[in-house]
């Protein structure tokens, strides 16, 4: 069974933290850890939404796992603001050389190469 305890923030997102092997093998429960959190400096609106419950497998998205209807679950607009993210950090650094060529064809009154490396930075 797992042993974890799941966390509201103010924000609507969740913090999971899980029991460790010592700390289950020492027959501390989840919800004595909590208090224990509480104790080392959690913040008070942080609220406890629930103990020990299985977790997606898949942690590709967990920063927009959310706590809805006892489980927890994808918010499907987290998912794709954060997909989004990757897909746009991955395509900067080829915008960021085709910036470098078009400047320099710019620069060297190349136009019709600056034409074609524009239409490659449209997407074309």
């Amino acid at each position: 069974m797992t042993r974890n305890i799941v966390w509201r923030r103010p924000d609507g997102s969740i913090q999971i933290d899980h029991l460790t092997p010592s700390s289950i093998a020492a027959g501390i429960t989840s919800e004595q850890m909590a208090d224990v959190l509480r104790w080392q400096g959690y913040p008070p609106d942080w609220k406890i939404v629930a103990f020990d419950l299985e977790m997606p497998s898949d942690r590709s998205f967990r920063n927009a796992w959310t706590f809805k209807n006892g489980r927890v679950a994808c918010d499907m607009a987290k998912a794709r603001d954060i997909h989004r993210d990757k897909l746009r950090r991955a395509r900067q650094s080829k915008l960021d050389q085709l910036d470098r060529l078009w400047n320099r064809a710019r620069g060297q009154k190349k136009s019709k190469q600056a034409a074609a490396i524009e239409a490659q930075r449209q997407g074309g």
